[in-house]
């Protein structure tokens, strides 16, 4: 019992580790996106770090967002 419950905590807490790991799916140009839809091929931009004041020059001045950008051979708008 003692066992199957150590396991099933350390199991939970290396997957909420995973999901914090990064806050981006990938980087573009210097633009950081997450994917949002892999089927409608969809993706929004993020920031870098695992949080937003961990990188405090990450977007600064004018930046262009392009209409689409193409990552791993797939194009996400």
């Amino acid at each position: 019992m003692k066992h199957s419950y150590l396991t099933f905590c350390l199991t939970l807490f290396l997957s909420f580790i995973a999901t914090i790991a990064s806050a981006h799916d990938f980087v573009v140009d210097g633009i950081y996106y997450n994917i949002t839809s892999k089927t409608s091929l969809t993706a929004s931009v993020t920031f870098k770090g695992t949080s937003y004041y961990q990188y405090s020059n990450e977007y600064t001045g004018s930046v262009t967002i392009p209409a689409s950008v193409t990552f791993n051979g797939n194009t996400y708008s």
